[in-house]
């Protein structure tokens, strides 16, 4: 697995904001353990740049920030970055972790 680390971090709204400024801790520690890491951040976090990050870094963990649901996770104006029962083989051999916000959770 290779060790990097992956984090999209949209900041379209308070929410995601929040995430966005709370997710630095987890990228300041894995450049403190010299683990690369690919910040896809603000407007960059859209499906397209997510993808492309995923096929050419092939990161071994995955650190997604955004609204969602059960199944998926939107990034930057709530573009659906994942969505489990379309996108399932996308992520395969990576750690994924979601910090999803619900509607409800606003």
């Amino acid at each position: 697995m290779n060790k990097s680390l992956l984090v999209t971090r949209p900041n379209h709204d308070s929410a995601t904001n929040y995430l966005y400024h709370w997710s630095l801790i987890v990228i300041g520690e894995a450049k403190r353990k010299q683990i690369p890491v690919y910040d896809v951040k603000g407007n960059k976090a859209t499906k397209t740049t997510f993808i492309s990050y995923l096929r050419s870094k092939r990161p071994g963990f995955i650190f997604l920030n955004g609204h969602g649901d059960a199944v998926s996770v939107a990034g930057q104006n709530n573009d659906v970055l994942l969505d489990e029962t379309v996108d399932d083989g996308l992520v395969f051999g990576s750690i994924c972790m979601r910090e999803a916000v619900t509607q409800q959770d606003c």
